[in-house]
């Protein structure tokens, strides 16, 4: 304890004299010195970075409401559109109302630039509001003529090596909307600007239809990859409701949904050379003059293969679905359609000497609203194989042939089974290998009908 005392008491004393020498040379004590203090450097925030989003562009067409062709007016604005990309998509937006659109008829008389011709447009949509284009006439007078070459190419639109485009909610009617009577037929039907005549190839209740007038076409799509329609009218036209087909290499993916063509004076949709990859869905073809559905190759090289036809209102004036032609047409599904009109499916290569060897078609699910009543077969395949045609409903008369479907040079493995054909009875193979035949009403019977 004592020790402990005694150290205490050295500390304090040794202390006091290092305070008592704490003095400068002017005997003035030097203050302590205190060590700096350490001041933290504050972090800055942590603000987050300022993304500003892409936004895609949207075009806004402005259109003149005063009664006068607002082609060219139209024209300008579109020809300033810029492709979209895959991941951001430009809009194209028409306004609501009713506009006459003719077409250039003073720099293009027979309307083969189309009212609008759109050439390599990518990723964008076309989207309308209630927004309805009109023509007043067709692009040629009555009695043109298609092997002098005055015939008509005006298509309303005409998209040509686009991708990834898609129309909606837009109207277009042509001229060819009286029944069984055709626009220059009497003076109150003759616009003052065009001379016409009467129609001579006129049905009742339908459209009117010309050879001359017949490739003025809605919508026309040509080279063209990942495109088509969804939820548009067409009314009245004088060609088909939707045209597809290749001039340069092929058109793919091309779609037709939700729509309703009525009154088109030839097909409601036609597929002709190079299309690979077709979804018509959800369709009302109502009343065209021709095919509700045309698949139709132009040479032996041609092909319209993997389509699916399905869930639509075939309403034909003659026939559902058609596909002659040349070429091949391949991989077809034609699924779950109601329909009427005459035959319910004719299909076979046209060239009777080297057709081509078309392949798997499947038919199933199919209803008929009407009765059939022919010397022809409701359905008729030529030169095709490997054929399914299931759980279809046919109302085939039984006061004429009862004909059911012909087989004619059909190769591979075809079936007919568990459909319902009414009053039909037979199936009638010519030249064709064989055909499985089971579980149908009525019982069908086969009739081998060999060429000689």
């Amino acid at each position: 304890m004592e020790a402990l005392i005694v150290i205490s008491v050295i500390s304090i004393v040794v202390f006091l004299a290092v305070r008592a020498n704490r003095k400068d040379k002017n005997d003035r004590e030097i203050p302590d010195v205190k060590p700096p203090v350490v001041v933290e450097p504050i972090p800055d925030p942590e603000i987050p970075p300022v993304v500003v989003e892409p936004k895609h562009k949207i075009y806004d067409i402005d259109i003149k409401d005063d009664g006068t062709d607002q082609t060219n007016y139209i024209r300008e604005q579109l020809s300033k559109v810029e492709n979209g990309t895959n991941e951001l998509r430009n809009i194209i937006q028409f306004p609501k109302g009713r506009y006459w659109t003719e077409g250039d008829m003073e720099n293009n008389p027979r309307g083969r630039n189309g009212v609008f011709k759109i050439v390599g447009l990518e990723n964008v949509d076309i989207i309308g509001n209630e927004t309805i284009f009109y023509t007043k006439a067709p692009a040629v007078p009555y009695g043109s003529s298609v092997s002098n070459n005055s015939h008509s190419q005006r298509r309303h639109f005409w998209f040509r090596e686009c991708k990834n485009l898609n129309v909606t909610k837009i109207r277009v009617e042509g001229s060819n909307t009286i029944d069984g009577r055709s626009i220059g037929t009497t003076p109150e039907l003759t616009p003052e600007f065009w001379k016409g005549g009467k129609d001579d190839g006129s049905i009742s209740g339908s459209p009117a239809y010309k050879s001359y007038w017949e490739a003025e076409h809605a919508f026309d799509f040509r080279d063209c990859t990942n495109c088509g329609v969804d939820n548009v009218e067409v009314f009245g036209v004088w060609g088909d409701g939707v045209y597809a087909g290749a001039d340069i290499s092929q058109s793919k993916n091309i779609y037709v949904k939700n729509s309703h063509f009525k009154f088109t004076g030839r097909q409601g949709f036609a597929a002709a050379n190079n299309v690979d990859g077709l979804l018509i869905e959800n369709n009302w073809f109502d009343l065209g003059r021709r095919a509700s559905i045309d698949f139709e190759p132009h040479n032996k090289h041609g092909y319209v293969r993997n389509a699916i036809v399905r869930n639509n209102k075939l309403h034909a004036v003659q026939v559902p679905i058609a596909a002659l032609g040349n070429g091949d047409v391949s991989n077809i599904q034609i699924l779950d359609n109601e329909f009427s009109g005459g035959s319910f499916i004719i299909a076979g290569d046209s060239n009777k000497i080297v057709p081509h060897d078309r392949h798997d078609w499947i038919i199933r699910g199919n209803k008929r609203t009407n009765w059939f009543g022919s010397p022809m077969a409701s359905s008729s395949f030529f030169h095709t194989r490997n054929i399914i045609f299931e759980n279809n409903t046919e109302q085939v008369s039984s006061k004429q042939s009862r004909n059911s479907i012909i087989f004619d040079r059909c190769k591979g493995e075809n079936i007919v089974r568990n459909n319902d054909f009414s009053g039909g009875r037979y199936i009638q193979l010519r030249d064709t290998e064989s055909v499985i035949v089971e579980g149908n009403i009525p019982k069908q019977e086969l009739i081998q009908l060999n060429y000689i």
